[in-house]
């Protein structure tokens, strides 16, 4: 399965998704993603453990 189609059917599955996260979208496909609304921000109790892996990085 190539990129474009992973990320169509995760747009697909936007109301019964079959899984919880995605890895290394490009970013056309990332903006796909967001345009669609299908992503969330994540956040995990390991964060408190390792919290440089929690802030946003400055631009």
């Amino acid at each position: 399965m190539g990129s474009g189609d992973l990320i169509n059917r995760i747009i697909a599955e936007k109301n019964n998704p079959v899984a919880d996260m995605v890895f290394g979208p490009n970013a056309v496909d990332f903006g796909k993603l967001v345009k669609a609304d299908v992503l969330y921000k994540f956040s995990s109790s390991l964060q408190k453990v390792f919290p440089m892996y929690g802030k946003e990085s400055a631009s």
